[in-house]
C-alpha cells in the first residue's frame, strides 16, 4: 500500500441513498419521501424548545435558522416555525419572549410563513397561578406608572376579603398592622397585579395563552412540549389538545366562582386558592355536623367546586404522567421500551416526535428509540442550565440539528454517522454468509442501542500470471481492500449506492466490514430477472445502470454479474462485492456499456485528480493500481468526449430523472418485456 497516504474530506455529494436504506438497517422509521413525511407543501419546519425567557440567545437561533433579520422581523419566507413550550418563567424576559413570538405569529402568514406556538407545563402553571418559577424580573416586566396604585388596591380588596372570611369562619377580626402589610407586599411585589391581569383569561397574555395547543402533528411528525405517555396511545390530537384547554375552562369557571363567593381576590395564585378551599370545606363540614342539614344548591355546587381545586395534584395539567410533564420518551432505557415506543407511533400514526422539557446533559439535541424521538432541550437559558440556544431543522426528510455557528444532521445518520459505527460498534454475533466465492461473515453489531448487520471479508489474495474467465492478468488481485476502495471511490464520485464500508479488525483478523443491506424487498438483480419483475420507470432504472457502467469501467470491476447487483422495492440498485476490482490494467472492458452518464458524474470524473485519489485510496492500493485507475478514466473521458463528437451532448448528457432519449433498437413500447435484452447496458 502507498505509505503515508492522508484521508481527506470528500468532494460534495448529491443527496445520499444510504439514507433511505440506514433507515432500515437501523431499524429506523422511514425518511421523508415522496411516500412517507412530505412537510405541508415542501416546506422547511424550525422547531425550537425550552426558551425561558433567554430573549437574547432566542433571538441568536431565529437569525442563525434565517428566520428573522437584524431587526427581528420574520424573514424566514414560507418557513414553518414551531416552539414547543416553556417560553416562561425562570429567566428574566418572559414579556419580550412572547411579545416577539405573538408578533411573529402575525408577520410570518404575510410571507408565506407560519408561526406554531405549544403551551408547555410552565405556561399552564402560569395561567393557574401556579408561580414556583416566576422570577423578580419577569415580574418586574410588567410594572408601569400605576403599578404602586394598583397594588395598594389589591392589598386593600384582600383585606377586606379577610374581615368576611373571619367573620364567616367565627375568627377574631384580623389587625392588618404595618408589618403585616410589608410581608403581604413582599409576596405581591410590583408587577404581580398586572401580570395576573394580562396572564388572566380576559388578559392580553391570556388571551393568546388559552388559545394554544399542547400537541401539534405535521405530517407524521407530532410536536409538544415534554413527550407522549402510551397511556394516550390511539387519542387524536384534537382530543389531548382538549383535555388541557377543558380542564384550564374549568379552572377559570372554578377561580371565578371562589372569587363570587368572597373566598379569594381576583388576584389570587394557585396556593391561594387551595388554602381558600380546603378552609371552606372545613367551614361547611362542621356546619353539616353541627346541624345536620345539607347546604343548598348552590353551596353543593360551591363543594363541588371546592373538592375539585383540592384535587389538584391529579389535573391533567399538573400531573407527572400527563400531557404536559411526561418524561418518559427523554428517561426510559429504550432497550426495556423499545416495543412499546414503536407501538405508540404506530397507535398515532406518526413517524417522529419532537420534544422540550428535558435539558440534555450534553446540552446538544439527541435522538432516542432509533431515531423516532428528537429531544431539543439544550438549556438555552445559560444562567441556569449552562447551555446554548439550538433548533431542530426538518427538510426534505433530514433532521439537523443547528446551534449558533455549528450544524449537525441528527436523522437520517450521514455516512460519517455509519462508518464511526461500523468501526466502533461491538460485535455481536458472526456466522458465514453461506454464499459466493469470498468466505464473507455476517456480523451482528451493536452501539448505545443502535443494532445493526455488517458483512466481513477477509480474503486477501494475490496471483501472477492468472487467468480469469477470458482475461490473463499479470497480477491478480481479490482482497478486501477493493471493498473499502470502492466505497471511497464511489463518494468521492458522487455516487451513492455502495454501501458505507471501513477497514476493521475483528477476532484477529483484518478486513473490510460492510453494512449488510436490508431495505425491505431486497434480492439480487438475478433474481429480479428471474422473476420476470421489471422497473416501473426504465428510465431511472436506466440512468441507475449507466451510471454503474461507468463505475464499474472506471475501478476495473471485471466480476460484475447480476448476482452482485441488490435491488429493492423502490428499484434502487445497489453495486456490492468488489473484492476483485481496481486491477492494473490500464484499459476498460465493454466500452459499448458506456452509452449515456449524467453531469454530476461527468465532472466529477474531469475534477479527479491522482493526489485525489492517493489521498483517497493509498491506504488500500498499490501505486500501480491507482495509476491503471486514473488511465482508466483518461479513456472513459475520452471515449465519451467521442460519443459528442459523433452525436451530441444533449444525446450523452442527462440530468438524473430526465433521461429524454434511448439507445437505438430499444423498444420502449414494450420495455417491460424488452429491457433485459434490448437496451444497452441492462442485464
Amino acid at each position: 500500500m502507498i505509505e503515508n497516504a492522508t484521508m481527506t474530506t470528500p468532494r460534495p455529494r448529491r443527496a445520499t441513498m444510504c439514507a433511505l436504506m440506514l433507515l432500515v438497517v437501523f431499524a429506523w422509521p422511514p425518511t421523508a419521501t415522496s411516500q412517507d413525511v412530505d412537510q405541508p407543501d415542501g416546506r422547511r419546519i424550525v422547531a425550537i424548545a425550552d426558551i425561558h425567557g433567554a430573549l437574547e440567545a432566542f433571538t441568536a437561533i431565529l437569525g442563525e435558522v434565517g428566520l428573522v433579520d437584524a431587526d427581528l422581523r420574520w424573514s424566514g419566507g414560507d418557513t414553518i416555525l414551531v416552539q414547543t413550550g416553556d417560553f416562561t418563567d425562570r429567566g428574566p424576559e418572559v414579556r419580550a419572549c412572547m411579545d416577539l413570538l405573538m408578533r411573529l405569529q402575525e408577520e410570518a402568514p404575510e410571507h408565506g410563513g407560519e408561526v406554531i406556538v405549544a403551551l408547555g407545563n410552565h405556561e399552564a402553571m402560569n395561567l393557574i397561578g401556579f408561580l414556583r418559577d416566576t422570577t423578580p424580573a419577569d415580574t418586574a416586566g410588567f410594572v408601569d406608572d400605576s403599578s404602586e396604585e394598583r397594588r395598594d388596591q389589591a392589598y386593600d380588596d384582600w383585606t377586606r376579603m379577610r374581615r368576611r372570611r373571619a367573620e364567616a369562619l367565627d375568627q377574631p377580626q384580623p389587625r392588618f398592622t404595618p408589618d403585616m402589610k410589608r410581608v403581604w407586599e413582599e409576596a405581591h411585589p410590583l408587577g404581580y397585579v398586572e401580570r395576573m391581569e394580562a396572564l388572566g383569561p380576559d388578559g392580553h397574555y391570556g388571551r393568546w395563552l388559552r388559545s394554544l395547543p399542547v400537541l401539534v402533528e405535521l405530517d407524521g411528525i407530532l410536536f409538544m412540549h415534554a413527550g407522549l405517555n402510551p397511556v394516550y396511545a390511539g387519542r387524536s390530537v384534537d382530543e389531548m389538545n382538549e383535555l388541557i384547554s377543558s380542564e384550564l375552562r374549568h379552572f377559570d369557571e372554578a377561580k371565578e366562582e371562589m372569587v363570587g363567593a368572597g373566598l379569594i381576590t381576583r388576584y389570587a395564585n394557585l396556593v391561594d386558592m387551595i388554602q381558600a378551599a380546603d378552609e371552606e370545606v372545613v367551614r361547611l363540614m362542621a356546619i353539616l355536623e353541627e346541624t345536620g342539614e345539607r347546604s343548598g344548591a348552590d353551596d353543593q355546587r360551591l363543594v363541588s367546586t371546592l373538592d375539585w381545586v383540592l384535587k389538584y395534584q391529579s389535573w391533567e395539567m399538573l400531573t407527572g404522567e400527563g400531557l404536559l410533564w411526561f418524561r418518559g420518551l427523554a428517561l426510559w432505557p429504550e432497550d426495556e421500551h423499545d416495543a412499546e415506543v414503536r407501538e405508540l407511533l404506530e397507535a398515532q400514526g406518526i413517524e417522529h416526535i419532537v420534544v422540550g422539557h428535558t435539558v440534555q446533559l450534553d446540552r446538544t439535541i439527541r435522538t432516542r428509540f432509533d431515531g423516532s424521538v428528537i429531544l431539543a432541550d439544550t438549556g438555552m437559558l445559560a444562567t441556569r442550565y449552562n447551555g446554548r440556544p439550538s433548533a431542530v431543522e426538518i427538510e426534505d426528510g433530514r433532521f439537523t440539528a443547528v446551534y449558533v455557528g455549528e450544524t449537525r444532521q441528527l436523522y437520517p445518520p450521514t455516512d460519517d454517522d455509519i462508518l464511526e459505527f461500523l468501526r466502533t460498534a461491538d460485535v455481536v454475533s458472526i456466522e458465514d454468509v453461506g454464499s459466493g466465492t469470498t468466505g464473507a461473515r455476517r456480523v451482528g453489531l451493536e452501539k448505545d442501542g443502535v443494532r445493526a448487520r455488517g458483512i466481513f471479508h477477509v480474503i486477501d489474495l494475490t496471483r501472477e500470471r492468472a487467468r480469469i474467465g477470458e482475461r490473463f492478468h499479470a497480477i491478480f488481485r481479490d482482497s478486501w481492500r477493493g471493498q473499502v476502495a470502492a466505497y471511497w471511490m464511489a463518494r468521492e464520485l458522487g455516487l451513492t449506492n455502495v454501501p458505507p464500508t471501513v477497514q476493521r479488525t475483528i477476532g484477529g483478523e483484518q478486513g473490510s466490514l460492510q453494512l449488510w443491506l436490508e431495505r425491505d424487498g431486497l434480492r439480487t438483480n438475478a433474481d429480479r430477472l428471474q422473476a420476470g419483475d421489471f422497473p416501473p420507470d426504465i428510465e431511472g432504472w436506466l440512468e441507475q445502470e449507466w451510471g454503474m457502467n461507468v463505475f464499474d469501467a472506471l475501478v476495473f470491476n471485471d466480476d460484475r454479474n447480476p448476482g452482485n447487483v441488490l435491488v429493492d422495492d423502490d428499484w434502487n440498485l445497489w453495486m456490492i462485492d468488489h473484492t476483485r476490482a481496481f486491477q492494473s490494467d490500464p484499459s476498460i472492458r465493454n466500452p459499448e456499456k458506456l452509452w449515456r452518464i449524467d453531469r454530476d458524474l461527468w465532472t466529477a470524473l474531469n475534477e479527479l485528480t491522482a493526489q485525489r485519489v492517493v489521498s483517497l485510496l493509498g491506504p488500500y492500493l498499490e501505486r500501480s493500481q491507482i495509476n491503471a485507475l486514473m488511465a482508466r478514466r483518461d479513456a472513459i473521458v475520452e471515449h465519451f468526449r467521442r460519443r459528442i463528437e459523433d452525436s451530441s451532448a444533449e444525446e450523452v448528457f442527462y440530468d438524473p430523472g430526465r433521461v429524454s432519449s434511448r439507445p437505438p433498437d430499444a423498444q420502449v413500447h414494450d420495455a417491460r418485456a424488452q429491457v433485459a435484452a434490448s437496451l444497452p447496458g441492462s442485464f
